[in-house]
């Protein structure tokens, strides 16, 4: 290493790109919790079976809609 003092342009340039890779990093670290929050769990899984499996069941079926009321 030398001894020699950086200059104030110098500084500020490593200030920048330190900055900007805190920045980066902040983002980096925002969509790896934002992925984690919606891994679903287990039960939320077997919640989301039984939704398809109603589903497949309500498919090519008939639905008969009555609306009360004065049209």
């Amino acid at each position: 290493m030398t001894d020699r003092k950086k200059s104030t342009e110098e500084l500020e340039a490593e200030m920048d790109a330190l900055m900007g890779r805190l920045s980066s990093l902040s983002i980096e670290l925002q969509e790896a919790r934002r992925r984690q929050a919606h891994v679903p769990s287990n039960e939320s899984l077997s919640e989301q079976e039984q939704y398809k499996a109603l589903l497949r069941k309500m498919v090519g079926r008939r639905v008969l809609i009555t609306v009360k009321g004065s049209h």
